[in-house]
């Protein structure tokens, strides 16, 4: 496979987990990610080792923001890593991460991107998403 065809195939993986998102489905998020991924939430401070951790952590996020919707904003990849920039429409109903309670019930957007780097079977080995806590206790 070429450079350039990887460099494809890299775009539309960090496409589909970004879509499945909205099926706020942890185990099919997941599915796009390596068994070993080193995943890390900045603005949460959380990094998942493997799967079962970014499973763990996915299902926390949608029982705390259960009408979580992401859109793609754009996407660039090379055949070794890719940046998507994407932003969510959420709703904080439960604890998160120690979000303050005056959060609670008010719909946010939050802006961020990801950074991704790619096993050689094309799924995420290495995953840091950027964005800020902030955009949630506005």
């Amino acid at each position: 496979m070429s450079d350039h065809d990887r460099a494809a195939d890299n775009c539309a993986t960090m496409g589909a987990w970004l879509a499945t998102i909205n099926t706020r489905d942890p185990d099919s998020f997941a599915s796009h990610f390596a068994d070993d991924v080193l995943f890390e939430d900045m603005a949460s401070k959380r990094i998942m080792n493997g799967k079962a951790e970014l499973v763990q952590y996915s299902t926390e996020w949608f029982a705390s923001f259960p009408d979580t919707h992401a859109e793609q904003v754009s996407v660039f990849a090379t055949a070794d890593f890719g940046v998507i920039e994407w932003e969510l429409t959420v709703t904080l109903e439960k604890p998160f991460d120690g979000l303050p309670k005056a959060a609670r019930g008010r719909t946010r957007r939050i802006r961020g991107i990801s950074r991704d780097e790619f096993a050689s079977d094309g799924k995420v080995r290495r995953h840091r998403a950027y964005w800020t806590a902030e955009d949630l206790s506005e």
